[in-house]
């Protein structure tokens, strides 16, 4: 049995805890839409609303593969429920900003 008060892998701690709207069920979201909106939504900034956590941790910590997290990302920006832009350094691409936009 886990102990959910030690600190787990990555730095999150059991027993904190964010909130989604109820709405969420009602969007005809796939399980890995669903997943991936929510991991979105608990790792965003409070006040710009956005993310730019890369694609391959994304997925590591959906417990999914990073071309079923590419889906997802892609047809949650398609259905208007985030938007991913482009994050550029010297020339190169680092990793995407992803907006979050509320149900």
């Amino acid at each position: 049995m886990k102990n959910y008060h030690k600190k787990k892998e990555g730095g999150y701690k059991a027993g904190y805890f964010f909130t989604l709207p109820n709405e969420v069920f009602e969007q005809g979201f796939t399980v890995y839409e669903l997943v991936v909106y929510a991991f979105l939504v608990r790792a965003k900034d409070k006040v710009s609303d956005q993310s730019y956590w890369s694609v391959k941790n994304i997925a590591r910590h959906c417990n999914m593969c990073e071309n079923t997290c590419r889906k997802a990302l892609h047809s949650l920006e398609e259905q208007g429920f985030i938007s991913i832009s482009k994050r550029f350094r010297d020339r190169v691409q680092q990793s995407n900003l992803y907006t979050v936009y509320e149900i």
